[in-house]
């Protein structure tokens, strides 16, 4: 079994989005049918924050355009999605970088990105499709994108393809291989944990979730970083991330419980590691 240590390929994407429901539904949508994980940010702050964090993984950001009131940030000279494109170009230039929103062709948007300099890989229109749709979506581009980046640095990815009997030679099939990488590579997925359905509880920073699919095609999502033994499991990346955080929920409930001389050793760091990512929401306390 691969382990995190293993990870040859485990590329998270970054959705920038005030719009909840459209921030659920691409979540879902790139971790169902992509081989990509998932971090979405809220607001524009909280994506500068997201991405000036050596800790988290971003290997593309796609962006909304236009943000309301109160998720942009004017002290930080954020103002709409080609701004914090801007940052992240600056910090992670390796990152690939896409617009998806209902006005991805007005003129004088695309004007302000030649101004800035922008590197954008696609302007992508803001769409709701139906299931299972993955030749001309956002996600599937995006996915793409990665997977023919990841081939040209990586050696050890192409010669695992090559073994499943995928053909690489140019003109490359990033369709088929995008496929085949799903399908039989089944990589560990890199994600991350953002909420938990508790509403007792808030997370307070993005926790990282390595998600393996078996051959039964169960997933388990395993919090590493934070030791915690117990996994989240489901039909499905989301399934098995909503089981974990109840289940780190539950833990955190049992530390608590305990006198905190009888926590030691490796529980005393599990349970230090769940206070600093667990916070009681007001009026639970």
């Amino acid at each position: 079994m691969q382990t995190s240590l293993d990870l040859t390929y485990s590329p998270a994407v970054l959705i920038v989005d005030d719009d909840a429901s459209a921030r659920k539904y691409y979540r879902e949508r790139f971790h169902e049918e992509t081989s990509l994980g998932v971090i979405t940010a809220a607001n524009l702050a909280q994506a500068k924050v997201f991405i000036d964090s050596p800790s988290l993984k971003i290997d593309a950001v796609v962006a909304d355009l236009f943000f309301d009131i109160g998720t942009d940030a004017p002290d930080q000279n954020l103002f709409d999605g080609l701004d914090i494109l801007s940052v992240n170009q600056r910090l992670r230039p390796s990152a690939s970088q896409y617009v998806l929103s209902y006005w991805s062709g007005r003129g004088e948007r695309h004007q302000k990105a030649d101004e800035l300099g922008l590197k954008i890989s696609s302007w992508f229109e803001k769409a709701f499709l139906p299931p299972g749709e993955t030749v001309s979506t956002p996600w599937a581009q995006v996915e793409r994108d990665i997977i023919r980046h990841q081939l040209e640095k990586d050696r050890l990815f192409a010669e695992r393809l090559r073994s499943l009997g995928v053909e690489l030679a140019e003109p490359l099939n990033v369709e088929a291989v995008a496929e085949t990488v799903r399908q039989s590579f089944h990589p560990p997925k890199r994600t991350y944990l953002q909420e938990c359905d508790d509403p007792r509880y808030l997370l307070l920073d993005p926790i990282e979730v390595i998600c393996f699919t078996e051959e039964t095609r169960t997933v388990r999502a395993n919090a590493w970083r934070l030791g915690v033994f117990t996994e989240g499991l489901g039909e499905s990346t989301e399934e098995a991330l909503l089981d974990l955080g109840i289940k780190l929920v539950e833990q955190y409930e049992l530390f608590e419980e305990e006198p905190d001389e009888h926590v030691e050793g490796y529980a005393r760091l599990v349970r230090d590691r769940l206070r600093g990512c667990l916070r009681k929401r007001a009026g639970n306390a």
